[in-house]
């Protein structure tokens, strides 16, 4: 029996007046072809894994507000290599950028890894990285969000990887963790790490083959993950445009 719906949104990429991403890609128009399958879903939380934004602009967040305000329930977020500090202009009462949260015996840590403007490459501070032991529960399902990728996936984006992975699956290894979620990668693949799962989340706006040269995919998507009482089932669902 499923005990709550989760929606991952990832890499939506929007900006100030809509500037098309890489010269060609509309991505309000590619979030506007997901948004009824969304409302549809049912989802009781919305948790966005970074890159809100594209220029990290105070019109990018409103935008998305706007959009997410469409949607019933809570809505979470971590922060991508192109936000910014303008990114509280996201919060309202359905929209915060919480240090954990729990839904039922499951507990999301939420970890930044943006490292700074102008950076696009991750770093999770020392910070960052206490909240795995201070939050982790011995007798809770543990998840961890993130955005940059950690486990390298003989892609190009692997020139922007998080800059500290090995401490950071070090720090992970050592603490009750059963899966992290993350973005920045555009695709939505399964990993391990040891025991724990790895799932990266696929964009709304276009998707990145896993190729050392950059291959965009006219493909958006967003990832589902089932609660029950003590698991879950995650699938992605994807969409040509």
């Amino acid at each position: 029996m499923i005990l709550k719906k989760i929606l991952m949104l990832s890499d939506t990429h929007f900006s100030a007046n809509n500037s098309l991403l890489f010269a060609k890609y509309d991505v309000e128009q590619t979030f506007a072809r997901l948004k009824n399958r969304i409302k549809n879903e049912q989802a009781d939380v919305i948790i966005l894994t970074g890159d809100i934004s594209q220029d990290g602009s105070v019109e990018s967040y409103l935008k998305m507000r706007e959009c997410l305000n469409d949607f019933a329930g809570d809505k979470y977020y971590i922060m991508g290599n192109h936000d910014s500090k303008n990114i509280v202009h996201l919060n309202d009462k359905t929209i915060s950028a919480p240090d954990y949260i729990d839904i039922g015996n499951h507990r999301f840590i939420f970890i930044s890894s943006y490292k700074g403007d102008g950076y696009d490459e991750g770093h999770i501070s020392a910070t960052e990285l206490n909240k795995i032991e201070k939050y982790a529960l011995p007798i809770a399902k543990n998840y961890v969000v993130v955005h940059h990728h950690f486990i390298a996936n003989e892609s190009i984006l692997d020139n922007w990887i998080l800059d500290n992975s090995q401490e950071f699956c070090n720090r992970l290894q050592a603490n009750p963790i059963q899966a992290v979620f993350h973005g920045h990668v555009h695709n939505g693949y399964t990993k391990k790490l040891g025991n724990i799962n790895v799932y990266a989340n696929p964009a709304t706006c276009v998707q990145f083959a896993l190729s050392k040269v950059l291959k965009i995919e006219p493909v958006i998507g967003y990832r589902v993950l089932n609660l029950t009482e003590n698991s879950y089932e995650t699938h992605v669902y994807h969409e040509n445009f």
